[in-house]
């Protein structure tokens, strides 16, 4: 009888026989082709984590319609899963801001929730994997997207706070352009993803943590307030 083992392709749940791989991904047909993430897979991909979770859910925003009827039946483990089950459709905004997302490429599917939400509610956020062009001088694009912004969102993790590279320029950026800013405004809002450490550098600056229960009441309101 042939030996039956999970396909070795992250995000795939089907049985390879006597192979590394099913058949499916040998005919070239990788989970990202596949459409809907079924409520097995789902689970399968919460239980195993790593590379089989981050490419279950990055299947999940190919199939952006597929995200809150999934997750409505299961409890969260991950932030971004909090996010999309606390989504409140009916807020909108009364004007549109530009808002700049600052944050590692190691924490990206964690944030892509809050740059759908922020959509939602009638805003334009300025994300460099959506913005930039080929061709275009990233750091010039960036400092311009900062200057021309309403609001500076920077995500803050334990990989973020002890990167050492652009991530740590953006956030000088940022706290460069709230000197700009008149006494009382917000602008730099910082937002935990996990229990790290706040750079001292904005450590006066209020933070929120993205898996507390009233987190995008919180930051609607933060950008939506007007000092008196």
């Amino acid at each position: 009888m042939p030996s039956q083992k999970k396909c070795a392709t992250p995000g795939c749940f089907e049985i390879a026989y006597d192979n590394f791989y099913c058949d499916k991904c040998l005919d070239g047909r990788s989970p990202n082709k596949r459409g809907w993430v079924t409520n097995f897979e789902w689970i399968r991909a919460k239980l195993l984590r790593d590379d089989d979770y981050k490419t279950t859910f990055n299947r999940m925003l190919l199939n952006s319609d597929q995200l809150n009827s999934i997750l409505d039946s299961y409890v969260y483990l991950f932030p971004e899963e909090a996010i999309l089950q606390k989504k409140p459709p009916a807020l909108k905004t009364k004007k549109t801001k530009k808002i700049f997302l600052s944050y590692a490429s190691d924490d990206y599917l964690d944030i892509i929730p809050v740059y759908r939400q922020l959509k939602d509610w009638g805003h334009e956020p300025w994300l460099d994997k959506e913005k930039l062009l080929p061709g275009q001088t990233w750091e010039i694009e960036i400092e311009k997207a900062v200057e021309r912004s309403d609001f500076f969102i920077a995500f803050l993790s334990k990989k973020s706070i002890s990167k050492v590279g652009y991530v740590q320029k953006e956030m000088s950026i940022g706290l460069k352009y709230l000197t700009y800013r008149p006494i009382g405004t917000i602008f730099l809002i910082p937002v935990r993803l996990d229990d790290c450490a706040v750079p001292h550098t904005i450590k006066n600056i209020q933070w929120i943590d993205i898996t507390s229960k009233d987190f995008l009441d919180k930051l609607f309101n933060a950008i939506e307030f007007e000092p008196t």
